[in-house]
């Protein structure tokens, strides 16, 4: 299980969960949970810059309007899955920040909840 937010998929922490886990790659699949999409989520100049530093195929996970920049953040997930040919990706697209139902630090600050997913291995 990996949580990654922006900073996690910058820091690589899909390769390094993927490098430390101890199944055969064509056995892993992926399942991106419930995030803040991208239309609801603009960033500074700043960290656009940096992910297209780390990797200028990342452009294209990002749009601009005026000063501001909207990562897909689902989709740096997913190239970074499929780097490692990992293709059974699902991916639930609630966005956290829309959907009143689910948490938000973005949307609430401080009165943010949490919330939890279990994962687990059946024989």
């Amino acid at each position: 299980a990996v949580h990654a937010g922006w900073r996690g998929l910058y820091s690589d922490i899909i390769d390094n969960a993927i490098a430390a886990c101890p199944y055969p790659k064509n056995q892993l699949q992926a399942w991106l949970g419930p995030s803040i999409s991208q239309q609801c989520y603009p960033v500074g100049p700043e960290l656009y810059a940096k992910f297209i530093e780390k990797n200028i195929n990342y452009q294209a996970y990002f749009y601009k309007n005026k000063d501001k920049y909207y990562p897909d953040l689902k989709a740096i997930a997913k190239d970074q899955l499929q780097k490692h040919n990992i293709y059974h990706i699902s991916m639930d697209n609630t966005c956290t920040y829309s959907s009143a139902k689910l948490p938000s630090y973005r949307r609430d600050k401080i009165y943010s909840t949490r919330f939890a997913c279990c994962i687990w291995i059946q024989e």
